[in-house]
Parts: C-alpha cells; structure tokens; sequence
C-alpha cells in the first residue's frame, strides 16, 4: 500500500512518484500541481501510464530508461533531458530517489524536476566564449614571439654601434642608449604578454559520461519523431563533456539538414586512440561536400540556427588541442567528419555505469 503523497503539491517544482505495476513496467503513481499544470493534464491522467505513454518522441524513451535502470538498481540516480520546443532546446534535471519499506524493499521512487534551461546555455555560450579567447591568446602569442627576433636585432645593432663609437657630445650617444632602453623595455614587454597568454589558457572541465547517452539526448532534440536511422556506440567516455556535446550536436545538426533525404542513415561513432586522445566520427549518407578539404575553410550556410557554424566549431576543437577534418562516406556517398581531441574511453561495472547522469552530474 503506498503512502499519501499529496504533500508533494506543496512543493513549487514539479515532483512524481514512480512504482512497478504488474507487468514489470515502472509507471507513474503519482504527480504534484506543479507537474500537472505543466503538462496540462489532471493528476488522474498520469496514474500507470510510463514516460513513453505521457511524453513524445525520443525524448520519453530516454527518460523511461533512465527510470527503469535506476529502479533495477535500486539506486539514486540523476539525468538530464533535453525537450524540443520550437526552435529551442528546454533542458530538465531529474532525481530520483528510492524509498524503501521496513524490510529495505524498494516499494516507489520519488523524482523531482527542475529547469536548467539557462545554465545549459551558459554553459555552452562559454565553452564556445572560451574557445574564441583561445584563438585570440594563440594570435597574440604567435604575433609576440614573432616580434621578439627582431626587437632582440635591434638591441644587437646597438651594441654594435656602441662598439668604437667616440662621444662627440652631440647626443648621438644618448640616442643610441635611449634606442637600447627602448629595444629592453619591448623585449621584457613580450616576455610578459607570452608568460601571460600561456596563463589565461581557458580550462576544461573532464569529467565520465555515457556517450550513448549523450547522443540521445542531441536526438531527442534534433530528430524527435524517429524519422531518421541512427547507430551509436554504447561506451563510457572520460573527457571534456560540455565541448563534445557542442561539437557532436552541431554534425549531427548539419548532416540532418543538409543531407538533402528525408530519411538518412547516421553513424556515430568514438574509439580510444591512445596517448590521452580518443578519436568522433558522424557518416551520413547525404549529399556530403563538393570539397572535404575546404568544409571548415569558410562559413556556408552550414550551422544549424541554435549552433555555432563550421568555423565556431573548428575554433572550439582546436581550442581543446584536437583537429578535425572530413572525407567522403561510404562509396563516395555522404561525407564522414573525424574529429580527434583529448580524452579515453574507460571500463565501467553495470553499477557504475546506472549511477552516471547524462552529462556532467553524479549521485
């Protein structure tokens, strides 16, 4: 017999109760006013229906997994999902905690929702921020290291005007000193702005998540309807979780929208090269470049109306000391685009592997 929950409707973020029905399926028992009125529906209307009977698309599927992995677990357990709004991507955090009777048998999960909509967006605005100052701190630091030769050339003709040069008391002297001060002051100047581009490098954050889960939830936006054929791998990744998304998200954006099918055949993948580096590849079908080698040259209409373009997206590899590049697909079909950045795939237990949220958070 479950408990009561109507004292969940005091709370202002949405919150459900989650139990097995007798078919093995985890349903919903209960959901609070704030969920309701989110959903437009009655609290009637949610009692033994699952995720995939009460949301659409790929992103109802990813959620009702993450419920049943959590409640064979037996553990608490967080995960984001992405919803397709529009044009716009809402993002919603949800944990789930068990709670057991007398005898520790797990009888409900209570899960509670919250919008991190914004924080979603900061997050990737900085990433792609972090990586334009990158490139800014790389042009400085080229353009200040060039400069140092001949600065340091001219403090070398000084000396050698110096040497056997007699003082006439014209000034000549002094100019010859003063041009020696001048060529010092700019040599210790570049010395500062090198010893502070390589201190402003923007870090990263390197945390595990499931790559599979990842994917899903770049489709649960990008392809909600299922309408396209998708493979993915199903390994757990140690790397820079908020750059991968950005730059797994914005292919898979451009392959769906200028693949010029109305169903195409996407294949995402990601292997350990070793050394610290692993190794993302998307192959569609579509209609691929004209030119692989100059996709990343110039700014098409490439870029989904959310993403950061080809060139944003180049920017924010190198920024993550990896490189990126595209071939033609299969038989000269569609185009692959490879993209190698630091990070490992690692081994994980069942356990382990339930417990990881989709993206940056653990329980």
């Amino acid at each position: 017999m479950l408990p009561d929950f109507s004292i969940y409707n005091a709370i202002a973020s949405p919150v459900f109760v989650l139990t097995e029905d007798e078919n093995g399926d985890v349903v919903y028992v209960f959901m609070n006013a704030a969920g309701c009125r989110r959903r437009l529906c009655a609290p009637s209307d949610v009692i033994g229906k699952k995720a995939t009977d009460l949301f659409p698309g790929r992103a109802a599927l990813t959620a009702y997994e993450r419920q049943c992995a959590a409640w064979r677990a037996e553990i608490e357990m967080s995960y984001e999902i992405p919803y397709a709004v529009g044009d716009e991507d809402i993002w919603f955090l949800t944990r789930l905690v068990p709670q057991r009777d007398v005898n520790g048998t797990v009888t409900h999960m209570v899960g509670l929702t919250q919008d991190i909509t914004m924080e979603k967006r900061l997050e990737q605005a900085h990433a792609m921020t972090s990586a334009l100052v990158d490139e800014m701190e790389d042009f400085v630091r080229f353009a200040a290291h060039d400069l140092r030769s001949p600065i340091a050339n001219v403090k070398m003709l000084t000396d050698m005007l110096r040497d056997g040069f007699v003082d006439m008391g014209d000034g000549k002297y002094e100019l010859i000193q003063m041009i020696e001060d001048i060529a010092e002051g700019a040599l210790d100047l570049i010395t500062d702005v090198l010893t502070q581009s390589a201190a402003v490098r923007a870090d990263t954050k390197v945390t595990q998540f499931t790559f599979r889960n990842m994917c899903e939830n770049i489709l649960a936006t990008l392809d909600p309807a299922r309408q396209h054929r998708v493979t993915l791998p199903d390994v757990t990744v140690e790397g820079d979780y908020t750059a991968i998304q950005i730059i797994v998200r914005n292919l898979v954006d451009n392959a769906l929208k200028h693949a010029g099918l109305d169903e195409i055949s996407l294949q995402i993948d990601v292997s350990d090269q070793g050394d610290g580096q692993i190794a993302i590849s998307v192959l569609d079908n579509g209609k691929g470049f004209d030119d692989p080698s100059l996709a990343f040259l110039q700014d098409e209409d490439s870029s989904a109306q959310s993403g950061f373009g080809l060139l944003g997206l180049r920017r924010l590899v190198r920024a993550r000391g990896g490189q990126i590049s595209v071939e033609h697909g299969v038989n000269g079909t569609g185009a692959r685009v490879n993209v190698e950045m630091p990070g490992q795939l690692v081994q994980m237990a069942v356990e382990e592997t339930a417990t990881l949220a989709l993206g940056q958070r653990y329980v």
